[in-house]
């Protein structure tokens, strides 16, 4: 039989005498089954763990069997037992299959979960170990967090938020959907630092890496409203914030932009507070933010968070001149 994973939907198998087998993955390890003949359904249902030669799944394999063969018993030119006999050799090969390839009847969205997932996935070990998942998921990629209390316990909850959060898909995630999931990632992971730090760190360090690969350093204030990724890149501190030194260096982040990037490493805007505090500790913010219309450039108060540039590996040759200057024309 073909692989069930490489088509979606119902599939159609043909059992004996014109009786045909639809199944479907639907999730937390259930096939919805169905038997038809001559386009009248014979029996239906969901059905758990139809795949496994468990205790459960020969006695859901039985009852499915069971009542097909009691609807095809008063049918003129089908044998029930004929019937009821290749079902069961279908249902064997499906056990087949499903011990070769995990996957093979999963649904959809676990498929595409685990088909998105970037590897290795990141374990950073220490006071609070987490796992990092990147994934591609509904045409979009992010960075997925997860706590070792996740992982544990309460994972399926959590990925079901986390792919509404920044996928905005709502998907239903079973248990025995997630164990699959984690599972998986678990045979996938890689552990990528062992170190004193706390989970918090961790967080910082990979927000601040974000930051510097796709903040663009900007010449003056009055370049960055138009430019989500733009940032003023204050040399001489003209903005007199009390918070740097007197003269600078300071590169002024919008809030929007800091909040896409704190969103790309699996957090949510709550931990904006929290992610703050630690950036100041670690030396790589001065301050909080502040907000104000910087003179008349924003139409309205506008927030915006002072880096120190250093901290981010940025410096004034990185800094993008004035629209219009082409440092690069020869003079006559």
């Amino acid at each position: 039989m073909s692989n069930p994973a490489d088509n979606v939907g119902e599939q159609l198998v043909d059992i004996a005498g014109g009786v045909e087998l639809g199944f479907e993955p639907i999730g937390g390890g259930q096939l919805r089954l169905r038997a038809v003949y001559d386009g009248a359904v014979l029996a239906k249902g969901d059905y758990a763990e139809v795949t496994r030669g468990s205790h459960r799944g020969r006695t859901n394999r039985g009852e499915f069997i069971n009542n097909v063969k009691d609807s095809v018993g008063g049918i003129d030119g089908l044998d029930a037992d004929e019937v009821g006999t290749s079902l069961r050799q279908t249902f064997d090969e499906f056990i087949e299959v499903a011990e070769e390839e995990e996957l093979a009847f999963q649904a959809e969205h676990v498929r595409e979960i685990i088909d998105g997932t970037h590897t290795p996935v990141e374990i950073h070990a220490g006071e609070e170990t987490t796992w990092v998942v990147e994934l591609t998921y509904a045409g979009k990629t992010a960075e997925l967090e997860f706590t070792a209390a996740e992982m544990v316990g309460g994972g399926a909850a959590a990925l079901q938020q986390k792919l509404a959060n920044y996928f905005y898909q709502l998907e239903e995630i079973e248990p025995e959907d997630w164990e699959t999931i984690r599972d998986w990632w678990d045979d996938h992971s890689e552990v990528v630092t062992v170190v004193d730090e706390t989970g918090r760190d961790a967080v910082a360090d990979r927000f601040v890496n974000k930051v510097a690969d796709a903040v663009r350093p900007l010449d003056e204030l009055e370049q960055i409203p138009n430019d989500p990724s733009g940032a003023w890149y204050d040399g001489d501190n003209e903005a007199g914030f009390a918070g740097a030194p007197a003269d600078g260096p300071v590169l002024w982040v919008q809030s929007r932009f800091y909040a896409d990037k704190l969103e790309a490493i699996g957090k949510q805007l709550e931990y904006k507070g929290q992610l703050t505090k630690d950036l100041i500790a670690h030396g790589a913010l001065y301050d909080s933010s502040v907000r104000r219309t910087w003179s008349g450039v924003f139409d309205r108060r506008t927030r915006l968070f002072p880096f120190d540039p250093r901290e981010l590996g940025i410096n004034a040759d990185e800094v993008a001149p004035p629209a219009g200057d082409n440092t690069d024309e020869v003079e006559p």
